[in-house]
Order: C-alpha cells, then structure tokens, then sequence
C-alpha cells in the first residue's frame, strides 16, 4: 500500500524536547531568533549586570506564540547565560529562596530564571504575590541574587496583575520603569513560519513539508487563519494528515489502462519472447522506456505493433 509518511511536527516545547533528545537531535536546530525579544532580554541582563542586583519581569504572548521555546533555548543562541526553571510542583513563595540557592560562586554567566509552566497562573499563585515580591526584592539586594526572573504567562490581565505588584513592590528596584515589569512577546513574524515548520520536519523525518502535500502556495493560504506558529503547525498537520489520508483510503478506485500493447502473432512461444523482451522483474512490468523507443519509431520493424 503506498502511503505518505506521517508527518512529525511537534507543537509545545515539551514534545519538541522529546521527539529531538529520541532522535539525538539538538533542540537549537529547530529554533530561529526572535530579534525582538533577543534584543530585550539583552537589555535586561545589561541592567541586571550593571545595576549589581536582580531584575523582574512578565513574559506575556499568546498560548503557542513560542515563548517557552524562545526562553528554553535562549543558552543555543547566546554564549555566558544559563537558564534555570523554578519547579512547578514549588510554592510561588519558595521563589527567593530558590534563587538565592541556585547562585554558583566564581560563575560569571548571566542567569535567567524561568517561572515555568505557571502560563496560566492559579487563585493560589495570584494570592501570593504580595508575599513573593516582598521577599523577592530582598533576594534582589543580595549579590547572590542577581538574575533576571522571567514568568511567561498566556492571560493579559493576569500579566498586568502580576506586572503591576511587582511594580508597586519594587519600582526600579524590581522591574524595568519603561516596561514596569510588561512585556509583550510577539513570537516570530508570519513569514518565517513556513521556514521552521519546514526545518523541524526535515529534522525529524529527513523530509520537507513538500513530500506531505504542503507547498509554499498551500502554506500561504494555510497562514490567512493563523495568529501564532503553533496554529501554522495545527493548520498543516491537518493539512498533511488529509493528504495522507487519500492515499491511505482500503478501497482505490480501479484504473482502467489507457494504453493497449497489441502483440499479433501465430507462434506462443514468440509471444512469450516479446512479453519477456519487453517486461522487466518477476511480475513482468511493463519496460516503459523500451516501449516508449518502439512508439517513437512506429516505421522500423518490430514485433510491437501500435495502432492510431
């Protein structure tokens, strides 16, 4: 049965770090830089590095707009940083403590701490806020607490919450006083979808997104109902698994054949002859280049006979 391969196009960090450490691959092959937020997490660490202490600030984007990827692999894009993630099972209050203990002595390495996969903060998360920041301020004062704290989060309006009591907590002695501890990632640019989707396939598989139906021109009407790069890789695994799908289908329709080989003869055994001179493998398919020569020269004797 001949079917399309199936395509392997991962949507969340977590599966692509997966899928890329089964294939020993490195996860830095399947990322592109995101000049924007580069550009401002490398202003961050500047003040974090000047200013002696640590610094606060919300990662906010939409759910699949790639911020956790962006983050994660921020150490394949840039030499001197380490990323560290705060444990999801820790309370948020646990944050300070964490940080200050997470400190190496003699590493000069910029540190980034990931508030990780509290994308959608819980009622518990949001209550301790206040406690967290207090606390938090004070690590910052320590040596030991120099780093850029990140938390990515999918909601605006807890981005802003949580933004806006770092800021009351600490001004400037917490968050950024342009931003005052917002900052809006807006992922890669829409014309850069195709590439990666295109990437990350020939990565996994060893194949484009060409050989699983999706060309640059379905790709374009493919990105008219997309806001981020996760819905692009959705739109075109949907695409892809439909294309598969016709050719995986139990009942094909039967082809009848367009073209009649006429062998006219007396003698079995020559027919058989021109049946063997003119097939090729043990189920005696047709040799098309061999009969494509007797077709474009119909004038010179043959045994093959070709009617209008």
């Amino acid at each position: 049965m001949n079917t399309l391969a199936k395509l392997e196009l991962p949507k969340r960090w977590e599966l692509l770090e997966q899928r890329a450490q089964a294939a020993g691959l490195d996860t830095g092959l399947f990322v592109e830089r995101v000049d924007s937020a580069a550009d401002r997490i490398d202003y961050l660490l500047q003040r974090v590095k000047t200013g002696g202490g640590g610094l606060f600030e919300v990662f906010f984007g939409l759910s699949g707009s790639g911020k956790t990827t962006f983050l994660k692999t921020l150490p394949k894009q840039f030499q001197q940083i380490r990323v560290l993630s705060f444990p999801k099972d820790k309370p948020l209050r646990a944050l300070p403590t964490f940080i200050h203990d997470m400190h190496v002595p003699g590493d000069t390495s910029a540190r980034v701490m990931l508030i990780e996969r509290r994308d959608n903060p819980s009622a518990d998360d949001l209550q301790q806020l206040a406690e967290t920041f207090a606390e938090l301020l004070e690590v910052f004062r320590d040596p030991k607490g120099a780093a850029l704290v990140l938390w990515p989060v999918t909601r605006e309006v807890s981005a802003r919450q949580i933004a806006e009591e770092a800021w009351i907590t600490g001004r400037d002695s917490m968050t950024d006083t342009r931003s005052k501890g917002f900052y809006h990632f807006m992922g890669l640019p829409k014309e850069r979808f195709y590439s990666v989707a295109d990437g990350t396939t020939r990565n996994l598989t060893g194949d484009g997104l060409e050989t699983f139906g999706v060309t640059s021109e379905v790709a374009l009407d493919l990105l008219k109902g997309t806001e981020t790069i996760a819905d692009f890789f959705n739109a075109v695994d949907l695409h892809a698994e439909s294309q598969r799908e016709k050719t995986w289908s139990v009942l094909k329709t039967k082809v009848r054949a367009r073209l009649w080989i006429v062998l006219p003869g007396d003698v079995p055994s020559a027919i058989r002859s021109t049946v063997l001179s003119l097939t090729q493998g043990s189920r005696n398919r047709v040799d098309i280049e061999l009969v494509a020569e007797f077709i474009d020269q119909p004038d010179e004797k043959s045994p093959l006979y070709v009617a209008d």
